[in-house]
C-alpha cells in the first residue's frame, strides 16, 4: 500500500507533493500529525475519517503525532462556521481532551509505540503577542490569508470573521513549524476543509527551516445525495460507547444506503481494495450480506472484536427470517412517555395494553428493561426492543 493507491482509491483529496511526500516516506523514520481541536467531550464517525487514513499510514511504517489542540481551541476555527465559536472555558476544554484522548486510543489499540500526543498550549500559550508577530505574521501576506477560502466565505456572510478568527491559520500554522522543529514532523493530515490552514504551515516550515513540508488532505465525506456523512436524525454518532450504544453504532453502518456501501467500506474498515470491489458487486439482497460486513469491521474497529460480534448477534437474532437487519425508525419526543412510544410502533394499541407490555417484562431500552409506565427518553437514538423479535431506533429530539 502506498500514497498513490490511496489516492487511486478515492480516499486522498490533496497533497501539496504527491512525488516529494512519497521519497519522504519511502526514507523512513517519517512523522506525521493530526490535529484536533477540543469543541466536544468525544468525537463522531465525521472524525472517523481521518483517523482511519493515520492508522493506514501506521501501518505503512509511519510515526503519529496526535495534537491536541488546548490552545486552538480557545480561538475557535472559522472554517465552515456561519459565526464566530462561542468561548470555550479552561475546564471544558480539560474535560473534553480527557473524553477525546480515550476515543482516540481506542482507533488506536496496538499502535501505542507509534503514537505520541501532544497539546498546542505547551508551546503556544507561552508565545507573546509581539513574538506572535515576529515568528509568524512577518511571513505572511493580508492578500495571502485574505485568499483562505475561510475568511472569504465569512466576509460574505451577516457575522464577518473577527480578527480573532483570522490569527486561527497562523496558529495551525505553527503548530506544523514546532513540530517540525522539534519532533522532525514533516507531514500534517487533515480533511480537505483544513486544506487553507496546512498550507500555511507548509508556507512557515519551508520559510522558517528551509525544508519542505507536506500537507495531505482526505475528501469530505458525503452520501450517493451529497449530504454529508456522519450524523442521524438523531444526532452524532459517537464512537465512545458511553454515548452510543454497540447495537446502534453497528446499525449506523448497516443501514448504509446500497450506493453508498463501497465508499464506506474503503473509508471505514481496512479491507483488501480488491476485495471489497468483488464484494461490492453483489447484486439484489445479497448486497445486505455485505452491510452486516460492513457494520462489524467498522464497529471491530472503534469498538473492539467483542462488542462487533455481540452487535452482529443481536442484529441476527432479532431479525433471524426477516433477512433484514434495519431496524425500523419511529421518531419522538423528549416528553413522550413510553407507553405513547410503544403506540406509535403499532406494538400496543392503547395506553392500557401498552402498560401490560412494560408490566409482563416485554420491554426494553438499550438492553436494560423498562419497570416504569411514565419512562420519558433523553435527546439521541435508542434501541427499543419488544418481546423477543421486534426492535426499532427511536430517535428522540
Amino acid at each position: 500500500m502506498n500514497i498513490l493507491q490511496l489516492q487511486t482509491q478515492g480516499l486522498i483529496k490533496d497533497c501539496t507533493n504527491f512525488e516529494g511526500l512519497t521519497q519522504t516516506i519511502n526514507k523512513g523514520q517519517a512523522v506525521f500529525y493530526f490535529g484536533i481541536d477540543l469543541t466536544a467531550d468525544g468525537l463522531h464517525v465525521g472524525h472517523l475519517s481521518g483517523l482511519m487514513m493515520a492508522r493506514r499510514l501506521l501501518k505503512m511504517g509511519l510515526k503519529a503525532i496526535i495534537l491536541l489542540g488546548v490552545a486552538t481551541t480557545k480561538i475557535g476555527d472559522p472554517t465552515g462556521k456561519d459565526k464566530e465559536r462561542p468561548l470555550i472555558t479552561e475546564q471544558t476544554i480539560e474535560l473534553n481532551r480527557k473524553g477525546i484522548e480515550v476515543d482516540v486510543r481506542a482507533i488506536f489499540a496496538g499502535f501505542d509505540d507509534k503514537i505520541e500526543f501532544v497539546n498546542n498550549a505547551d508551546w503556544l500559550l507561552g508565545l507573546s503577542y509581539i513574538d506572535m508577530l515576529n515568528e509568524v505574521g512577518r511571513h505572511f501576506t493580508l492578500a495571502r490569508m485574505l485568499s483562505l477560502e475561510s475568511v472569504k466565505l465569512r466576509l460574505e456572510r451577516e457575522q464577518s470573521i473577527t480578527f480573532t478568527e483570522f490569527n486561527y491559520s497562523l496558529m495551525q500554522g505553527y503548530d506544523f513549524y514546532y513540530l517540525a522543529k522539534n519532533k522532525n514532523c514533516l507531514i500534517q493530515l487533515g480533511g480537505s476543509d483544513q486544506w487553507g490552514n496546512i498550507t500555511a504551515g507548509t508556507e512557515l516550515v519551508r520559510k522558517k527551516l528551509d525544508v519542505e513540508g507536506y500537507g495531505l488532505t482526505i475528501p469530505l465525506l458525503t452520501t450517493f445525495d451529497g449530504k454529508k456523512m456522519g450524523k442521524t436524525e438523531g444526532g452524532a454518532v459517537w464512537l465512545n460507547s458511553e454515548k452510543l450504544s454497540n447495537f446502534d453504532y453497528f446499525q449506523y453502518f448497516r443501514n448504509t444506503d446500497d450506493r453508498d456501501v463501497n465508499k464506506m467500506l474503503k473509508t471505514f474498515t481496512e479491507l483488501d481494495f480488491a476485495k471489497i470491489e468483488e464484494l461490492c458487486a453483489q447484486k439484489g439482497s445479497e448486497i445486505n450480506k455485505v452491510k452486516d460486513l460492513l457494520a462489524f469491521e467498522a464497529t471491530k474497529i472503534c469498538r473492539g472484536q467483542q462488542a462487533a460480534n455481540e452487535a452482529m448477534q443481536s442484529a441476527l437474532s432479532l431479525y433471524a427470517g426477516h433477512g433484514e437487519a434495519v431496524l425500523q425508525q419511529i421518531t419522538a419526543t423528549t416528553d413522550e412517555k413510553i407507553t405513547a412510544i410503544l403506540i406509535k410502533t403499532a406494538t400496543a394499541t392503547s395506553n392500557s395494553e401498552a402498560k401490560k407490555l412494560i408490566a409482563g417484562g416485554g420491554v426494553s431500552i438499550n438492553d436494560n428493561k423498562v419497570d416504569d409506565i411514565n419512562l420519558t427518553l433523553s435527546s439521541g437514538t435508542h434501541t427499543l426492543k419488544v418481546g423477543k423479535k421486534k426492535a426499532f431506533s427511536v430517535i428522540v429530539g
